[in-house]
């Protein structure tokens, strides 16, 4: 029995070491995932990971020394912000996908821009709506176009985001884009060829709504003072067929003609 007890109580005091020091290791990779997603967020370059380390090393020498192997142990490297960054980014991709699949209706809005290294962004925002009236709000895709950037590579990058996201185009409710040819143009932009793609599969077109820059607008309308007001823009369900609380827009600015 004495015998029995000894092994028990060494086996038990050898699993909860082993427990300590497994749930030690993931606070110390739970706290690189939050600086790594603070550091993200905040815009700032993966390699101030670290001096953000030297200074967290330096308070805790001062307030508690003690501690100082353990925030030593945390990993905050230009490589490894990378990893953990690219492993957020993949987790809340996963998480858009998997409340897509539920979605009943989704609308999206389009903005082409080039960066710094004079290469084409597109963003894609997707809002959604499930069976339960839960609406979704978030930033689909950012697909870098190299090259030319056609309403065919547009068109060639929203098809893939849907594709990802597990939906389909008769679910698509509306298209919002800026007044650029490659967007609006009924022959060889997004729209047309979006137009084309749902006639040849027999479903309901899109509604395309198109968003005005300030410059094209003042460029258009010559004369003092115009005013834009687009106060929540809901349509009748009943004669388009889609429901309207994907289509609500609330934007009103002035915008004053310059010489």
């Amino acid at each position: 029995m004495l015998e029995k007890f000894k092994q028990n109580f060494k086996s038990e005091r050898v699993g909860n070491i082993f427990e300590k020091h497994n749930r030690g290791k993931d606070e110390i990779i739970r706290a690189s995932y939050e600086v790594a997603n603070l550091i993200a967020r905040e815009n700032k370059s993966f390699s101030d990971g670290e001096f953000v380390k030297k200074c967290i090393l330096a308070s805790v020498k001062e307030i508690i020394p003690e501690k100082m192997s353990v925030f030593e142990n945390i990993s905050l490297s230009r490589n490894t912000f990378t990893r953990r960054v690219e492993d957020i980014g993949g987790d809340l991709m996963m998480q858009i996908q998997i409340k897509s699949k539920a979605f009943k209706f989704f609308s999206l809005a389009l903005d082409e821009s080039t960066d710094v290294s004079d290469t084409a962004q597109l963003l894609i925002f997707i809002r959604g709506i499930d069976t339960d009236y839960n609406i979704t709000e978030e930033l689909a895709s950012l697909e870098s176009i190299s090259g030319t950037t056609k309403g065919a590579d547009i068109f060639e990058k929203v098809n893939c985001c849907i594709e990802n996201l597990g939906l389909t185009w008769k679910k698509l409710c509306s298209i919002t884009t800026d007044g650029a040819p490659n967007m609006v143009g009924r022959n060889t932009g997004l729209v047309g060829r979006i137009a084309e793609l749902t006639t040849s599969k027999m479903i309901e077109t899109p509604i395309f709504l198109r968003c005005i820059h300030q410059q094209s607008l003042c460029e258009a309308i010559s004369q003092t003072w115009i005013t834009v007001e687009l106060r929540s823009a809901r349509f009748n369900s009943t004669t388009l067929g889609k429901p309207n609380f994907l289509l609500q827009f609330n934007y009103g600015e002035k915008i004053k003609q310059t010489e």
